[in-house]
């Protein structure tokens, strides 16, 4: 059952008030454990962002759009990876910053990849930026690409270039 349902039933009177307010706050409670945990990896963490942010800008805070217009932000983020990701906003405000696009891309990994986010293997985790949640099965081209990218994350992240 998606959000949008538990909302119309709501609506509808079908979810009382007080199990709403549960489940909202629910909600809330995870976001928060899960920035705290993803707080454990601590420098991981944040040198797998910069190396995103070396990848896909050269570290320019605004690079100019990629993928024909379709890639945003310091992250090159698309609307369907933003909206994915389930954090508030509106698009292009949100993933035009630095800080609101790293938000998308760990709630983004927390949602399709939770355990190789727990586990830090960023590898992984640059499949699913660069390739989406379905990057394990893709070939050809595409998925010499994905291999070629997750590469080129890993070794910035090693302080390579």
């Amino acid at each position: 059952m998606g959000s949008g349902s538990l909302i119309r039933k709501w609506r509808r009177g079908e979810i009382g008030s007080d199990a709403m307010k549960t489940l909202i706050a629910a909600i809330v409670l995870l976001g928060v454990w899960g920035e705290a945990h993803a707080e454990h990896w601590g420098g991981e963490l944040e040198r797998y962002l910069v190396a995103l942010h070396m990848r896909e800008a050269s570290g320019r805070l605004r690079p100019p759009a990629g993928d024909g217009g379709r890639s945003i932000g310091p992250l090159q983020i698309q609307r369907g990876y933003f909206e994915d990701s389930w954090v508030a906003g509106r698009w292009r405000e949100v993933c035009m910053d630095l800080e609101g696009s790293r938000r998308v891309v760990v709630a983004y990994a927390r949602r399709y990849e939770p355990r190789a986010l727990r586990e830090g293997r960023w590898s992984e985790l640059a499949g699913l930026h660069n390739g989406g949640p379905g990057w394990r099965g893709k070939r050809g081209v595409i998925g010499r690409r994905i291999v070629a990218y997750r590469g080129d994350v890993v070794r910035i992240m090693k302080g390579g270039r």
